[in-house]
Formats: structure tokens, sequence, C-alpha cells
């Protein structure tokens, strides 16, 4: 049993920790077992010409947040989130990030998210990504701000606050898979991560699976493809076989933009 638990820009497991430069690159592989991994971010202090610490203050009134994610690619305040790569062949994992990917993409405030290649194959997979209200003090006088941290995608690119989520590429062939959103890295002010996910076995629950959400712009783009597997979730955009021929499904939802719209969806059954 692993359990790794951080409050930083590094991960929990996988890429080290960054400010200025990039965080380290995170390659993951987990055969079995049991992984707990969390990843709690960390407000981003500077220290002033007097000696004093000070966190720095974002256009929202709030304070500099910097989100890490639990298992794969290193965080960043000014650099792009760097690459996740991580593969799951069996066991039990369970990653929770505050504000950024709970397994996939180094996050990022002033840049674009890192991207992320996500493989799981067997085993069961449980990822979350939260968002809260923080009050935090930003000096040494005991002054504070309320800091309000977004949530990014569960398993996928990493999240930013001021430019693009990452890209996130993933493809489940079995397994028990949950997670808040499947895909691209979420964003604030920039336009959500591409996504191209593929899915041909297991079972995956998710809130979303498709493009990025960015709270100015709404979802990007997302491809889907689906050949097998029991799916339950929203998407971007209707799912196809790889072939272009859409995929018979029981019981799905599409959305748009910012907009959850119930699509009617007439397939026949194969």
């Amino acid at each position: 049993r692993v359990i790794a638990v951080a409050a930083t820009t590094g991960t929990a497991i996988g890429g080290g920790i960054a400010h200025i430069a990039q965080g380290g690159k995170g390659y993951v592989t987990v055969n079995s077992g049991e992984v707990y991994a969390y990843n709690f971010g960390a407000p981003y202090a500077e220290t002033l010409a007097s000696g004093e610490r000070f966190t720095m203050i974002n256009s929202f009134g709030g304070a500099e947040f910097i989100p890490g994610t639990a298992i794969g690619g290193g965080s960043s305040v000014k650099s792009t989130g760097n690459l996740g790569e991580v593969v799951i062949n069996g066991g039990y994992v369970y990653a929770e990030s505050l504000g950024g990917a709970g397994i996939g993409g180094g996050n990022t405030v002033q840049n674009n998210g890192g991207d992320a290649t996500i493989k799981i194959n067997v085993g069961e997979v449980h990822s979350i990504s939260t968002h809260t209200t923080l009050d935090t003090i930003i000096d040494a006088r005991g002054n504070s701000v309320t800091t309000v941290v977004e949530s990014g995608a569960g398993i996928g690119g990493g999240f930013s606050e001021k430019t693009n989520g990452g890209k996130g590429n993933v493809t489940i062939t079995g397994g028990k898979v949950t997670a808040n959103g499947i895909g691209g890295g979420n964003t604030i002010n920039g336009v959500g991560g591409d996504a191209n996910v593929t899915i041909s076995g297991g079972t995956t629950k998710a809130n979303t699976i498709g493009g990025g959400f960015s709270s100015t712009q709404g979802f990007a783009n997302g491809k889907v493809t689906v050949t097998g597997g029991c799916i339950d979730t929203e998407m971007a955009a209707i799912p196809t076989d790889g072939k272009g021929n859409m995929v018979f499904m029981t019981r799905v939802s599409l959305y748009k933009d910012s907009i959850v719209q119930k699509w009617s969806i007439i397939i026949q059954e194969k």
C-alpha cells in the first residue's frame, strides 16, 4: 500500500516542484496494490526586499493559488505545467487534487496547463479534482483574503488560471473508472484543453468526458471514440466507433458550450 500526501506545486506521485521554471515530468506506472495520492496545492508567496513573505494576489482579489496534481506532471506558477504519463495495469488507485488534475498533466497560474497521456487497462481507479473557498493569511500582520479554488479534470490535462488547459489523451481498455471529468484540462480565463478519449472496455462513470471547461468560454473540442465498455456520463460530441459510425448507447447526455443540453439520440442498435 502506498499513501502519498502533498501540498505543493510538485506532485504527490510524479514530477517535482517548481515556481518560475517548469515542474518535472511525471512517468508513473501502477501494476498492483493500493495507491492513495492527495495534493492540496499551496498559495504562492514571494519574499519582499524587506524580507517579509507576502502571498501574491490574483486578478479576482484572492490569494494566488497553485494547484498540484496528485499523480502525474509537476506544476508551476509562471511556466507551462509539465507532461503527465500514467499507466495503470491493475490494483486500486485513488487520486485527489484541490484545483488541479487528479491524474494527469501539471497545472499553472500564468501559462498553459500540462498535457497528459493516460492509459487505464485494468484495475479500479477513482480520481477527482475538488473546489473550495479558503480564507488565506497573506502577510505577517495577519491580513487575509478570500480565495476561490476552482476544480480541474479528474483524469486528463492540467489546469490553468489565466491561459489554456492542457490536452488530455486518455485510453480506457478495462477496469472500473470513476472521475469528475475525463479529457482536457480546465481553465478560468483561457480555452479548455482539447481531448482525445478512447474507451474500448471496462466501466466508466464521469460527470463529463471530452474537452476541458473554461469559466469564460465553455467547453473545448473533444473527440470521443467508443468501441466497448459501459459508460455513464455527459459528452461533448456524439461518440463514434473510430470508423465514423455513431455508437448505440442506452444512456448519454451531450453538452455544448456552458449549457448542458439533453439531445434526443436515435441510433440503431447493432
